[in-house]
């Protein structure tokens, strides 16, 4: 086999570059959502910070599986349990990336005893990369029928 067909083909490369825009965007807009309703929740519902981040936390996640499952990661022919299997492991890698977020920050803050801004760039970069490839590889996987 010549080297050109041993690397992977343009039309490859460009369907992974779509979807990489696509998980960013959908990330993008879910962040803005976790910040917008954890703002209004504080200010208008007066609840405490902390309740409040769970509640931006819930409506970016749902905001997040929505666009993901049906923008980034579609599937054209998917029956109600191969959807519910797409949201469990969804919650998975999405509980996946907030721990391994927590580690980043532990590891740099506390152990290493860096200034946390150092952490930012593996929280923005590093772990996004990895939950795409679990949400690519795995969590939205196609799912072929038993």
């Amino acid at each position: 086999m010549s080297a050109a067909k041993q690397i992977l083909p343009m039309r490859d490369l460009m369907k992974l570059a779509e979807q990489l825009s696509r998980f960013g965007l959908v990330g993008l807009a879910a962040t803005c959502v976790h910040l917008l309703v954890f703002s209004l929740v504080i200010d208008l519902a007066n609840l405490e910070p902390s309740l409040a981040n769970v509640v931006g936390f819930l409506a970016a996640f749902i905001l997040s599986f929505a666009g993901q499952s049906s923008w980034t990661f579609p599937s054209k022919s998917i029956d109600r349990p191969q959807r519910r299997r797409r949201f469990l492991r969804y919650i998975a890698v999405s509980l996946t990336g907030f721990l391994m977020n927590a580690a980043v920050v532990h590891v740099v803050v506390d152990v290493l005893a860096y200034p946390y801004t150092y952490a930012l760039p593996i929280m923005g970069v590093g772990v996004p990369a990895i939950l795409f490839a679990l949400n690519k590889y795995w969590a939205f996987a196609d799912i072929r029928k038993e």
